[in-house]
């Protein structure tokens, strides 16, 4: 266990509940949880059953509510041979996903980190595969395919890619600058642990917090290596989507853009204009939750209009809706809002 790798201070109130006693595993899997006795059983399985014998797993229990941390020994138990694999961790108090996945590295002992959502899915030799590939081409980061499963009528895959990406490209792909995107998820990367040193997660961010950590990373220049497979299945359901009307994406969207403006600061001219893209899909999610009124979006956040148009990840009516809420034009912003929220429902009701 290494603090450097993050800010993060141990202030007692965690709870040990079960330690690994691995020294130098060659992965750690940090999987936070919170609430999720639903699908919990099912993901804990898929993460014993994989076939890397060197791997260390970190489960924290964010003062679930639910019986998850029960759930979560009990299903451990059908697999005593990897009970020295485990550590258990759990808060008496939530702490929030930010800080429960800068803990998490704080306590792996891996060579390389992943992360796990505790609701979904990972391919049997999923681990293994990647980490052989990664070590086979010398890269620092390994990225496979994720795909969709449960609550959606058409699963969607999305890959990153195949074979070696520059870190700018992934960067860009992520912040929606290219046509053809890049998922900014933690679960599908494996990236080596010496890259986490001095990355943090924004304190009381639990949307999007995965992507401020990937932004370090690539601004590390790391050598990226990208399998198109889809080993990652990421479970689709009412709990886990973003609610568009959520009262907190205001705030949420606040702490993000602090983050990212935290980010630019002495920074490339290239890392900083991705970020400002970037920015402009959070501010759209923001302009959907009808939290600001028009007038007060404008004066707080007109000087990201510029950076629309290298926006890709947003489509002609979308960026449209967004550029006249930034003018303040709230009858034009309006009425494209309405047309885009009507295209919703068709593309909904054809899916």
């Amino acid at each position: 266990m290494d603090s450097s790798t993050s800010d993060y201070q141990y202030d007692g109130s965690t709870e040990i509940i079960q330690k690994s006693s691995l020294e130098n595993p060659d992965l750690t899997v940090i999987v936070p949880v919170y609430n999720s006795e639903r699908f919990l059983e099912e993901c804990v399985t898929s993460l014993m059953e994989q076939t890397l014998n060197s791997i260390e797993f970190i489960f924290i229990d964010d003062a679930s509510k639910d019986n998850s941390l029960h759930l979560l020994t009990n299903t451990l138990n059908r697999f005593p041979h990897r009970h020295s694999d485990v550590t258990i961790l759990h808060h008496p108090t939530n702490r929030g996903v930010a800080f429960t996945r800068q803990e998490g590295i704080t306590h792996s002992n891996g060579t390389w980190i992943i992360f796990c959502d505790s609701d979904d899915l990972v391919d049997k030799n999923a681990y293994d595969l990647m980490l052989k590939l990664a070590d086979s081409n010398g890269c620092d980061v390994i990225a496979c395919g994720l795909s969709t499963f449960g609550e959606v009528k058409t699963p969607i895959i999305s890959s990153p890619g195949s074979g070696l990406m520059d870190s700018v490209y992934m960067l860009e792909g992520i912040c929606g600058m290219r046509k053809k995107s890049i998922h900014g998820s933690l679960c599908n990367k494996m990236i080596r642990r010496s890259l986490f040193i001095n990355v943090y997660f924004p304190k009381n961010l639990s949307y999007c917090e995965d992507e401020v950590a990937i932004f370090q990373v690539l601004s590390k220049s790391p050598k990226i290596l990208c399998i198109s497979t889809p080993l990652y299945k990421y479970r689709v359901h009412g709990l886990s989507l973003v609610r568009t009307k959520d009262k907190t994406m205001l705030n949420q969207v606040e702490i993000l853009l602090e983050a990212l403006r935290t980010l630019s600061e002495n920074a490339e001219p290239y890392f900083i204009k991705a970020l400002n893209v970037k920015a402009t899909i959070y501010l759209y999610r923001l302009l959907k939750s009808e939290l600001l009124d028009t007038e007060v979006l404008a004066e707080r956040y007109k000087s990201y209009l510029p950076y629309l148009k290298a926006n890709h990840k947003l489509n002609y009516l979308e960026k449209l809706h967004l550029t006249e809420a930034l003018k303040n034009h709230p009858v034009k912003a309006y009425l494209i809002g309405k047309m885009n929220h009507f295209g919703y429902k068709i593309i909904k009701l054809i899916r």
